[in-house]
């Protein structure tokens, strides 16, 4: 699991993925782990049949959860590409957003790419 943990590290296109019954222990769920916190597109772990505890399990769904996902998304944007300045204000609602269909935005400008 460490091996694979290392190449997921740099995976693009890989989201899901079956490891049923490899002896897999807690060793090899902290290097799972470990490479979740850089993936951004392993979203479903199959790991039925191994040697995991209850806590590992738990630190993995947390992981692979939308919200945890969509953080980590964040975070890897952020200072990657370049530089802005903070969002403006909201603009005024465009359509019925009393009814959660209308669309409003905000601008945030790009001061200069890293």
């Amino acid at each position: 699991a460490t091996s694979l943990a290392n190449a997921l590290e740099t995976n693009t296109k890989l989201e899901s993925l079956v490891m049923w019954n490899n002896k897999i222990t807690d060793i090899g769920a902290d290097a799972l782990i470990h490479a979740l916190d850089d993936n951004l597109v392993i979203k479903k772990l199959y790991l039925t049949g191994n040697q995991i505890s209850p806590d590992r399990i738990s630190t993995l769904k947390s992981k692979l959860s939308h919200e945890e996902l969509k953080a980590r998304k964040a975070k890897s944007a952020r200072g990657k590409d370049c530089v802005v300045d903070s969002f403006g204000s909201w603009s005024e609602c465009e359509g019925r957003c009393g009814s959660n269909q209308g669309m409003k935005h905000r601008i945030r400008k790009v001061i200069s790419p890293k």
